[in-house]
């Protein structure tokens, strides 16, 4: 939680009232463990996601994952199947649904410089999956000048679609594991295509 998206979560949960226990949390022992703990949120480099949840999945905690959960997906089904086995309630973040209507015919495109630390187009993965339609996709504009669904991306939108989803994820978590998988899926055919 010392990261960038860490501080964000931080900030949000504080904004929400609930009380932020820390980072590196023992998922057994005493205090500031998982077990005084009521919901996860993982926040870490997409490189340490697999070995993070293998330790937490089985608290019975509600958990909220940064995307990619991960880039192997081989290594995303055992770990999903896992959490099948420890009826984990997890969850993918995807801020974008709260940006996008889906009663909406979806967007038609979608410009996005930044294909994030792992090489891979997640951001623009979320899009694809969220919007009922096709959309094209460009990595040739700064974020900002997205659209999406008539709205110029900014700093607020987004933050308010953070809080919204995290404020919903912590008043009904539910278990997500098959559109996890289907959103890693779809990444890896945009790949295949591209």
């Amino acid at each position: 939680m010392n990261g960038g998206m860490g501080r964000r979560y931080r900030a949000i949960l504080e904004s929400l009232g609930h009380e932020w226990m820390g980072e590196d949390l023992d998922p057994t022992q005493g205090r500031g463990s998982l077990v005084d703990a009521d919901a996860v949120i993982v926040a870490t480099p997409t490189s340490t996601h697999g070995e993070v949840l293998g330790k937490i999945l089985s608290c019975g905690k509600p958990i909220l994952c940064e995307k990619p959960i991960l880039t192997d997906i081989f290594e995303l089904r055992a770990l999903m199947s896992d959490a099948v086995i420890a009826d984990a309630r997890i969850q993918m973040v995807s801020q974008y649904d709260y940006l996008i209507d889906h009663k909406s015919t979806g967007l038609s495109s979608y410009d996005y410089f930044r294909t994030g630390p792992d090489g891979l187009p997640w951001d623009c993965m979320q899009i694809i999956a969220a919007a009922k339609s096709g959309c094209t996709i460009a990595n040739t504009s700064p974020v900002w000048e997205c659209q999406i669904n008539g709205k110029k991306l900014d700093l607020n939108l987004m933050d308010r679609a953070y809080i919204a989803m995290v404020r919903d994820w912590l008043a009904a978590p539910r278990n997500d594991i098959s559109r996890i998988l289907d959103a890693h899926q779809k990444v890896i055919a945009w790949q295949q295509k591209s």
